[in-house]
């Protein structure tokens, strides 16, 4: 290779790091994004997959164990998600409405990111038309530069498609 080859590459590289610094420097801190999509399923077929804290590691593919932290009286739940990557995410449901509503917090995270999520679902017809609804603050400035880039609405996308996953699975082991 030759040196003028090498510092055009090393040019390059270093315009692409700053172009992603910037990016995610000017991407707002706070994200709201919604997304609905239909599934077969009924509500409460899906409101019972959203509470059900012990199958999250069977729907989401990140998430390796699950700690309950704490169940109140009232339904409250409390628990911590153990990410494959050694991370860390802990979440309680801060407001449930069955079969038609739910609202997750995710209060603490070991990478920076805080996140309300809201699913809303209403049935027509035969199927079950999901809302869901990502409120997030993102202090982690390398996530928000990716997120960014990739679509804010990242989260949301994965969440439905765990989420369909999950009730399809389901479907294929109920007898």
């Amino acid at each position: 290779m030759t040196p003028r080859k090498f510092f055009t590459i090393l040019l390059l590289l270093i315009g692409l790091f700053v172009a992603f610094i910037i990016t995610a420097s000017l991407a707002p801190i706070n994200y709201e994004g919604s997304r609905s999509e239909s599934l077969t399923d009924r509500p409460i077929e899906v409101w019972r997959n959203l509470v059900s804290v012990e199958i999250i590691p069977k729907r989401k593919p990140d998430v390796e164990t699950v700690d309950i932290l704490f169940i109140g009286d009232r339904g409250e739940v409390t628990w911590r998600e153990n990410l494959k990557n050694g991370e860390t995410r802990t979440m309680r449901i801060l407001e449930r409405g069955a079969p038609y509503y739910i609202s997750i917090e995710q209060f603490q995270s070991s990478y920076g990111v805080t996140v309300v999520w809201e699913y809303s679902l209403r049935q027509v017809n035969d199927e079950t038309i999901v809302t869901v609804t990502e409120k997030s603050v993102n202090n982690n400035i390398w996530l928000r530069g990716y997120y960014t880039i990739i679509g804010r609405n990242t989260l949301i996308k994965r969440e439905l498609k765990s989420l369909r996953v999950s009730l399809f699975q389901r479907l294929l082991t109920t007898e």
